[in-house]
């Protein structure tokens, strides 16, 4: 015959933040429950103390899984604020996704009490990023402009610059790693200024009078020249620049042939 309920388990189990409410949610609780009601405390603690509830649930995460059951209104106001300063996060740092993605991420983040890196490592791992704005898509603007001067930005593809912005969001690289990315890209492609390019120089400017030469046999806008980079590339690869010097008769032979090549390809 079962031992008579005197209230001193029902309370023990109420501390520890079991209730008639939390037995659906986690059946493996019923059991320790019904010790507590039967005043074996001992044996409910024991019990207890071997669940996966017991052994793999944080304090907070207790609590706010008892509130939802037992006070679902407070619950989900607790939610409905934690949602706005996420998005607000989110939208300063340019993180665009979809309302119902957004709602379903933040509220499993707020019910297992993830951080706001864990959370972002859970929208990144998600695949619904649809674009970055904000921080993010200001670092990365900034980036594509320090590999167009590393004569490198038309190697640097779309899903490349996407996946450094997932990166930088994620926290898992940095505007420095990024730089050091472009500048190493660079003093490959062009090893006859890559002593310049590791010392932080420019390609853009390493290359100023070969390419004011060039802009001029081309009747290029010199702004504009080092964008081209197919017919060009060829071209710089060689040092024509020597000591600010020019050697114009080698520029203007470079140019025939790397253009004569390029249009070669293009036409097949």
């Amino acid at each position: 015959m079962a031992t008579p309920t005197t209230g001193t388990g029902v309370e023990l189990a109420t501390a520890y933040g079991i209730s008639e409410a939390l037995l659906a949610a986690y059946p493996e609780l019923r059991q320790v429950y019904e010790l507590f009601k039967q005043d074996n405390i001992g044996l409910a603690l024991e019990t207890l103390f071997k669940t996966d509830y017991y052994r793999n649930t944080s304090t907070t995460v207790k609590a706010r899984e008892k509130q939802r059951l037992e006070q679902p209104q407070v619950y989900a106001d607790a939610v409905a604020k934690y949602k706005i300063a996420a998005r607000k996060r989110l939208v300063d740092a340019g993180i665009r996704i979809d309302n119902a993605t957004f709602d379903t991420l933040v509220e499993d983040a707020y019910a297992r009490n993830l951080s706001d890196d864990q959370l972002d490592q859970a929208i990144v791992n998600s695949g619904k990023i649809t674009g970055y704005g904000g921080n993010v898509l200001g670092i990365t603007n900034e980036l594509k402009s320090f590999a167009t001067s590393m004569g490198v930005g038309g190697l640097l593809t779309d899903s490349y610059w996407t996946q450094k912005g997932k990166d930088l969001f994620s926290g898992t690289t940095t505007y420095s790693d990024i730089q050091q990315e472009i500048k190493n890209l660079s003093a490959s492609a062009f090893p006859a200024y890559s002593e310049g390019i590791n010392q932080g120089k420019s390609l853009e400017s390493q290359t100023t009078n070969v390419l004011q030469s060039i802009s001029t046999f081309l009747e290029i806008d010199f702004s504009n020249l080092i964008r081209l980079s197919s017919p060009i590339e060829p071209i710089i690869s060689s040092n024509f620049s020597r000591d600010g010097l020019v050697d114009m008769c080698s520029v203007i032979k470079s140019c025939r042939s790397a253009l004569l090549s390029f249009c070669v390809r293009t036409i097949e």
